[in-house]
């Protein structure tokens, strides 16, 4: 990390750098998605930058609340009460709930640590989601 800190680059950065995006404990990670499953997890965090994602449990019911949540996303690990409560308010506002991934992947692709829940705000997103969670 010492080369990259010394051409100029801020420590954060130069992790991403040197570990491939991923930190020093990350890099290393495996997980038992599909290809298919992983290029929807890719496609939420292209969300995330686009700004079309509301992260986290909150902010997944305000997004419902307000109609902007296209499809609500949960991590098969998430607590029993988030599931239930996802389940209860995507059926009210008619929307799709789809379990993909886990807790730690689906905060990896958001870029945070942990994330039970989230919801995409665009219906191309959301449709590309679909049709790679659904083949």
């Amino acid at each position: 990390m010492k080369d990259a800190e010394s051409a100029g680059l801020h420590p954060r950065i130069a992790k991403k750098v040197l570990y491939g995006g991923y930190g020093e404990d990350e890099h290393m990670l495996t997980t038992d998605v599909s290809a298919s499953e992983e290029k929807a997890l890719r496609l939420i965090g292209l969300a995330k930058r686009a700004g079309k994602l509301a992260c986290g449990r909150e902010a997944t019911l305000i997004s419902m609340k307000k109609k902007r949540a296209y499809v609500v996303i949960v991590a098969r690990d998430a607590s029993e009460r988030t599931i239930l409560d996802m389940e209860k308010q995507a059926a009210h506002y008619g929307l799709q709930l789809v379990g993909l991934g886990d807790r730690s992947e689906l905060g990896l692709y958001t870029g945070t640590d942990i994330r039970a829940c989230v919801a995409v705000e665009d219906e191309g997103f959301a449709r590309g989601i679909l049709s790679n969670v659904k083949s």
